[in-house]
């Protein structure tokens, strides 16, 4: 593994550590989190195994699915707040 491969997975640690510390104190720590950009695989895993709902990246083009798993994604946390 890389030092820059390397760096960019303890970025995602931080960054998912900081980002529920936050997130569970301003008390909405059920909110579900998608997230997109230019992100590794590794990190992706990162993500989602740290709690985030979706990850895209560019190879995910088709809006309409995008949209339709952002639809489940609310659904599902409402059902459940219900």
């Amino acid at each position: 593994m890389s030092s820059a491969s390397r760096s960019c997975r303890a970025a995602t640690s931080r960054w998912s550590a900081t980002c529920w510390t936050a997130c569970a104190r301003a008390g909405i720590g059920d909110v579900p989190v998608v997230v997109g950009g230019i992100i590794p695989p590794a990190d992706a895993e990162a993500l989602i195994k740290a709690g985030v709902a979706r990850v895209y990246t560019p190879k995910d083009f088709d809006l309409t699915q995008i949209m339709r798993d952002i639809v489940a994604v609310v659904d599902s946390a409402w059902k459940e707040a219900a």
